[in-house]
């Protein structure tokens, strides 16, 4: 792993690859591939739909203190309907995180 990634942790679900990274780097992505934004735990998330833009590959990111977390689903099959099943995993996963003092310093 790359010096900036502090926690990383991949899973094979049922629907997806599964993966979520703690960063001290925020990474930049592309504003056309914005697809929302959702308020948790007192963190802004933003998601995205990379890659090809089919719902294929979905990232939520957001920022607490120097630590970035990005919560990131795959999929075999595109999947362009809205809260398709890596967007829904990728964001009931999101809800669930919460950053301490500690982790973000």
């Amino acid at each position: 792993m790359p010096d900036f990634v502090v926690g990383y942790g991949k899973w094979f679900v049922e629907c997806c690859y599964l993966k979520i990274a703690l960063q001290n780097l925020d990474p930049p992505f592309m504003e056309q591939e914005r697809i929302g934004e959702f308020e948790s735990n007192n963190m802004h998330w933003t998601v995205y739909d990379t890659g090809p833009r089919d719902g294929t590959t979905i990232f939520a990111k957001a920022t607490e203190g120097a630590v970035t977390v990005l919560v990131s689903a795959q999929v075999r099959v595109p999947d362009e309907t809205p809260g398709g099943s890596a967007h829904s995993v990728v964001e009931q996963v999101a809800r669930s995180v919460v950053v301490t003092d500690s982790d973000a310093k």
